[in-house]
């Protein structure tokens, strides 16, 4: 009973304390004089009194009241006591602000008590504590020169749990950032001083970091494995790696060892055995093979031959390099049995790893379906919307109609506000496909399409399909009645020929402030040839400019007209960002040594600077790209944005026109020239 008395005897002195020490801000019974009162001296506190504080922090970081603990130890810290009882209040706040949650506050009371220093098992409790900490912030690098001197001069011996929780902190440090062999290292160093249970498991995690390294800084790790377990473990991660650096044959040696370890652990035995099935597998393979698949001879030849050239030029076939990959070229002729024979000789015959092509939908579903069944992974070039259905070995490189489709109503219907628009389309599977597209986007945006108009690939005169839409009369001329427009845009989902003959006739028939739309294959030099300033202000969508100033554009239009002598289109520029994925994967720091392994690298690009925009590749395993509009403005292509970029920029020179020189006076900038005589 008396002890109980005076335990309540001290703690209520310590609550007043506390109160004292709020000052100000405290509660008070009695009201405060008017005016401003002087400042209350402050009483230092003794030595029996800051450890009294102390303790209550111990106590409520013993009960898990964190946040009242580092009240505590705070109000000791605040009479600024020194020695051992400044350096035990510290470690309590941070004890108490890492309980809490808090682990950078935490770090700073553990960084001055480690400045000013402390008895050893102060001083090696609160630098435990500093690298668990830093760790958690991620602060590795502060983390692992922390852990590395305890471990190499601590303050006072370590003990055998210490150790073995500096070794395994150095290790997921060391891992964190990127240094596998040395996390290896520690692990090794670890296992040999835990017990027996714990073996196994070790085990495993040196595998799992070894194997993240390099073959070179691995192999002199194996000294430092001497427990049969870690040795096997440290072999298979050599094997690994080797297999990884085409080092085919060191790596069978080693998976062989590896296989005989006796208990290897289940984990690492089915991976021993995922690593030789990979092996054998890359025993069949040329691993700088790559196949191409074009229709190199028939109707579609000129076409197969410029895009094999961009193929090649994205390759680095003709930068003279020793390292460019092998290709081998196959004509599928268009045709899909062809295709899908191709592939099979490709897999069989060259050994490739990947194939580029077909062109055409057939060929490329035909072929899809056949290097699905061959587990060799295919970059598809063809609009087809479901090519990549046949399989997860199966990638596409180019742009659908639902991206088409979508990228212009996306301007006209969102940006620009048309809400009703009028099709006339050709009756053939392309025309009528975008017709159906395009009709479907605009109600789904909640628009209508005002007329919908088909036409025979022989219609040559279209003045009474356009008379119809405006309710001209059949057989009246140019003037004689007014044209009565309901729908902003006119989408032709037709080639540059057809379309050269629809645009001068709408502006025959007086049909203006109407914006004439279009698919990607308006995007040819023959239709400004032969449709001329009809085109003005036209819109269509496309993924390649070759006017881009992007470095990549430039070096790819200047080595393809070079080769060619002519421009590339955007069918040439899918064809070269194909060949740089293919490249961008061969030439990986973990070049793939499977096809599996090339599947899922290649699922995995994203970001990759091509000619047709940074390109990513999708769940679905298509290639994605931006989608640029395009327009005619003064007889040439732009870029939607620069033509709205320029018309801008004339549009306020007109508004603010340069002042006139007074008369007889040249402007500035031709100081050198004479007036005329």
């Amino acid at each position: 009973m008396k002890h109980s008395a005076i335990r309540l005897a001290g703690l209520l002195a310590l609550a007043l304390l506390g109160l004292a020490l709020l000052g100000p801000a405290g509660c008070s019974l009695v009201a405060p004089p008017p005016g401003p009162a002087p400042a209350p001296a402050v009483k230092p506190l003794t030595a029996q009194e800051i450890q009294a504080l102390i303790n209550l922090g111990r106590e409520r970081l013993g009960q898990g009241r964190f946040l009242e603990a580092g009240d505590a130890f705070r109000a000791g810290l605040r009479r600024g006591p020194v020695g051992e009882q400044g350096a035990q209040a510290r470690l309590g706040l941070a004890q108490a602000e890492a309980g809490a949650g808090r682990p950078r506050e935490a770090l700073v009371p553990l960084k001055e008590l480690l400045a000013i220093g402390a008895r050893p098992p102060v001083e090696l409790e609160a630098g435990l504590l500093a690298a668990r900490l830093e760790r958690q912030t991620g602060q590795h690098q502060e983390a692992v020169a922390r852990m590395r001197a305890l471990l190499t001069a601590p303050p006072q011996p370590l003990s055998a749990d210490q150790r073995r929780e500096l070794l395994a902190g150095l290790a997921g440090s060391l891992a964190a950032q990127g240094r596998h062999a040395q996390a290896a290292s520690n692990l090794l160093l670890l296992l040999h001083e835990s017990p027996t249970v714990e073996i196994p498991s070790l085990a495993v995690r040196v595998y799992d970091e070894a194997r993240q390294a390099p073959s070179r800084e691995v192999e002199p790790l194996l000294p430092q494995a001497v427990n049969p377990l870690a040795r096997g473990a440290l072999i298979l991660a050599l094997g690994e790696a080797q297999l990884k650096e085409g080092r085919l044959e060191q790596a069978r040696r080693n998976l062989e060892l590896a296989g005989q370890t006796p208990e290897l652990p289940a984990e690492l035995r089915q991976r021993l055995s995922a690593l030789n099935q990979e092996a054998a597998h890359a025993a069949t393979l040329s691993l700088r093979a790559v196949g191409v698949i074009l229709p190199l001879s028939g109707n579609y030849a000129a076409q197969g031959r410029q895009v094999l050239a961009a193929v090649e030029l994205g390759l680095g076939l003709f930068s003279g390099g020793v390292d460019a990959p092998t290709l081998y070229i196959e004509d599928d002729r268009g045709e899909p049995a062809q295709a899908a024979e191709a592939v099979r000789r490709l897999v069989e015959d060259r050994k490739v790893v990947a194939i580029i092509g077909p062109l055409s939908a057939g060929a490329a579903v035909a072929a899809a379906r056949q290097a699905q069944a061959l587990s060799v992974p295919i970059i598809t070039l063809t609009q087809a919307e479901s090519v990549t259905k046949a399989g997860d070995y199966v990638f596409q490189n180019f742009f659908s109609p639902a991206e088409q489709v979508a990228a212009l109503l996306g301007e006209l219907m969102e940006k620009r506000g048309y809400r009703r628009l009028a099709i006339l389309a050709p009756r053939t599977t392309y025309g009528q496909g975008f017709m159906k597209l395009f009709d479907a986007g605009v109600v789904a945006r909640g628009g209508e399409i005002a007329h919908s108009m088909t036409y025979e690939t022989t219609q040559t005169d279209f003045a009474d399909y356009l008379k119809e839409m405006v309710r001209l009369p059949p057989g009246s001329y140019r003037g004689a009645v007014k044209p009565q427009l309901d729908f902003q845009a006119l989408f032709v989902p037709d080639n540059p020929e057809r379309v050269a003959l629809i645009a001068p006739q709408l502006a025959y028939l007086d049909i203006g402030q109407l914006t004439l739309v279009g698919t990607n294959i308006w995007h040819s030099p023959k239709l400004l040839e032969m449709a001329g300033r009809s085109m003005e202000g036209c819109l269509f969508p496309d993924a390649f400019d070759p006017v881009s100033p992007a470095p990549v554009v430039t070096r790819f239009v200047a080595d393809y007209r070079q080769a060619l002598g002519r421009e590339p289109t955007v069918v040439e520029a899918h064809g070269y960002d194909a060949a740089l994925l293919v490249r961008r994967v061969l030439d990986s720091p973990e070049a793939p040594r499977t096809r599996q392994a090339f599947r899922d690298a290649m699922g995995s690009l994203r970001g990759v600077p091509g000619v047709c925009g940074d390109l990513s590749v999708d769940s679905d395993r298509r290639v994605s790209k931006p989608m640029n509009l395009f327009t005619v403005q003064g007889g040439a292509f732009r870029t939607l944005s620069a033509a709205e970029a320029q018309a801008g920029e004339a549009e306020l020179l007109m508004q603010n026109p340069p002042p006139t020189p007074p008369q007889g006076q040249y402007p500035a900038q031709y100081p050198a020239q004479a007036p005329p005589r």
